[in-house]
């Protein structure tokens, strides 16, 4: 339970600094703890994704209401109506309700987590059933996510050519290395994602403009104004978590475009707005786990990072694992919500003092560390940080032409296309 308590910790300080930066956000600091991950146990890696998940939504409002920045990608409802609620003087009363949304949409995701698996406790895919199952949710996250159609084709294709690289023999996959001694044991997915995701999303976070704090009260028990709104949010970011690719992004903006018409002739439409997606926003996050957990599904791209992580560990989804980590870590995550609760409601505009002022210097810093890591993890993994560091650099000039392409459908297809197509070839040789 201590190692518990202590990875749930360490999730929700990462997270708390992932929601606050503009930028990093859940992908990018679960890459960057890539090698500490490789240490944990997979129970132990599961609740520090949880907890990282939860404190980022708390905090990527706190940066969305005060300066009108994106913590994080589901917070654009908190920047559209949480910053015109600080113009209005309404700051510190937008973090509370939205934290107080987030804290109570935490156990109405849990609540939706165990009926969900109570009713598909008795189903678990086959084999042929979890790889169609796999393929559909890489086509759909592929084809919702806003893209081109030459972006979204080279995303798809482009991974599945990447698995074919490698020496003969080693897989039933048929691999080719072409005599080149850089791809003869095949290329990672680890220094595509930190260059062209990572490092795209340092390249290009917003730069935070200071703004002045503002310490009018609120009354918690005022959040009662906005149970409907709450109510609404709970049910739309139960559902909303589970679209693949989307998840937390749907929950939120789901949620506000509702509540943004059912509140259109309401004198506070704003907080009411705010309520809802912050509330869907959290049930979301937790909703999300539910496909992963039980079917070994993931429907995002961290999601495929940590389930390679957890499977190369010996883990396996199933009703059993997943009675295990609620009956264990519920307590603990109840407590890290709680601290969240608190901290954001009593020192939101303190701990945005983490922010860097010097976004030029932060950046640079932050590529510096990225390019570190890469070579680290090659060196750790296969003894090829040389490699890792050349692929993670050659894909930088990439990330810096492409600001407005999501390669969110790239990494999913490289941490799963080599699995689906083993899978594949498996059933043609079957077959045939």
């Amino acid at each position: 339970m201590n190692d518990i308590i202590l990875v749930v910790t360490v999730g929700s300080i990462l997270g708390m600094f992932a929601g606050l930066v503009p930028g990093i956000g859940i992908f990018a600091s679960l890459i960057m703890i890539y090698p500490f991950l490789l240490t944990l146990t997979p129970m132990e890696t599961i609740f520090l994704y949880i907890a990282l998940a939860c404190a980022t939504q708390y905090f990527g409002s706190v940066t969305a209401i005060y300066f009108g920045v994106p913590g994080e990608s589901s917070s654009l409802p908190a920047v559209i109506e949480g910053h015109a609620l600080y113009g209005q003087g309404r700051a510190h009363e937008a973090i509370v309700f939205s934290s107080i949304g987030s804290f109570l949409g935490s156990f109405i995701g849990v609540a939706f987590f165990c009926l969900l698996a109570f009713m598909l406790s008795g189903f678990f895919p086959t084999s042929l059933q979890q790889f169609i199952a796999l393929a559909v949710i890489g086509f759909a996250s592929t084809i919702l996510i806003k893209n081109s159609i030459r972006a979204k084709i080279l995303m798809f294709v482009i991974p599945l050519l990447i698995a074919h690289l490698g020496m003969p023999g080693m897989s039933v996959i048929p691999q080719f290395n072409f005599g080149f001694d850089f791809v003869k044991y095949g290329i990672h997915y680890f220094p595509f994602i930190l260059g062209l995701i990572c490092a795209k999303q340092i390249m290009f976070a917003d730069t935070v403009i200071p703004s002045n704090a503002q310490k009018n009260k609120a009354n918690p028990l005022d959040f009662l104004r906005y149970k409907l709104s709450f109510i609404r949010g709970s049910v739309v970011g139960g559902f909303g978590g589970m679209v693949p690719g989307l998840t937390t992004m749907a929950s939120s903006n789901f949620s506000y475009s509702l509540e943004k018409r059912m509140s259109e002739n309401h004198h506070d439409k704003s907080m009411r707005c705010l309520v809802s997606a912050e509330t869907a926003n959290n049930v979301g996050s937790i909703t999300q786990l539910v496909p992963l957990l039980l079917f070994g599904l993931p429907i995002t791209a961290s999601e495929t990072v940590l389930y390679n992580v957890v499977q190369s560990k010996g883990w396996l989804p199933g009703s059993d694992n997943f009675w295990n980590v609620l009956s264990i870590g519920w307590p603990v995550l109840l407590v890290a919500n709680l601290m969240m609760l608190l901290l954001s409601w009593r020192y939101a505009w303190t701990l945005t003092k983490v922010i860097p002022k010097n976004g030029t210097m932060f950046k640079t810093m932050m590529l510096v560390i990225c390019a570190c890591l890469s070579y680290y993890v090659g060196d750790l993994i296969a003894k090829e940080g040389l490699k890792f560091l050349i692929i993670f650099l050659l894909c930088l000039p990439f990330a810096a032409m492409s600001k407005n392409t999501n390669y969110m459908p790239l990494a999913f297809w490289l941490v799963i296309g080599e699995n689906l197509l083993d899978n594949f070839y498996r059933l043609i040789f079957q077959l045939y």
